[in-house]
């Protein structure tokens, strides 16, 4: 019986062509659907092999993949969540990688007071970037104060310009994907050349 005789409840889901695409190619083809009723799928339709390797037909599965679209749709929604609080912040916030002290990730506020655009700024190092007394790594001094659970810091920044700008940093480390990582927050505090 053709499947374009069939009746669905699957939305904006045409069987019929992508059924002649694979009997075309010969290949899997992969779809994400939804149904009527709210629930989402992974079609699968594949080509039919006899045993004497002879195409006769197609078979087709749905996989439930709703509780899956759910978690994608809220882990879509608490990115765009963060990503408009880190941009909105009147403080400066790095991400810094807590091994090699390189800066992963930088809101727009930090752009703005050091003079870097984003591609200049992520992944230069955080010694880079702070002024260091005595040449002690500032990575280092990061790991301490997280790791004694002191919350702040006076430093200063060095501008892209040369501007020197003392500021009282905030650290936290967190884990993101099993590597520590420290968010770096602040606020200018006054400047001198």
């Amino acid at each position: 019986r053709p499947i374009k005789h069939f009746a669905t409840s699957l939305i904006d889901c045409d069987l019929g062509k992508y059924s002649q695409q694979v009997l075309d190619d010969l290949t899997v083809k992969e779809i994400k659907i939804k149904s009527d009723s709210g629930a989402s799928y992974l079609m699968k339709i594949r080509p039919y092999r006899t045993a004497n390797n002879v195409i006769d037909g197609l078979t087709i599965t749905f996989e439930d993949i709703t509780q899956q679209a759910i978690l994608n749709m809220a882990l879509q929604d608490s990115e765009h969540l963060y990503r408009e609080i880190f941009e909105l912040s009147s403080n400066s916030i790095f991400l810094v990688d807590a091994v090699s002290g390189k800066i992963i990730e930088a809101n727009n506020i930090s752009h703005d007071l050091l003079g870097y655009n984003r591609l200049e700024l992520v992944n230069r190092n955080f010694n880079d970037v702070f002024v260091i007394e005595n040449n002690t790594n500032g990575i280092d001094i990061l790991r301490k104060i997280s790791a004694n659970n002191k919350e702040s810091i006076d430093i200063s920044y060095k501008s892209k310009e040369g501007e020197i700008n003392k500021v009282i940093l905030q650290v936290k480390t967190i884990i993101l994907s099993n590597n520590p990582v420290i968010i770096c927050s602040w606020k200018t505090t006054e400047s001198y050349s």
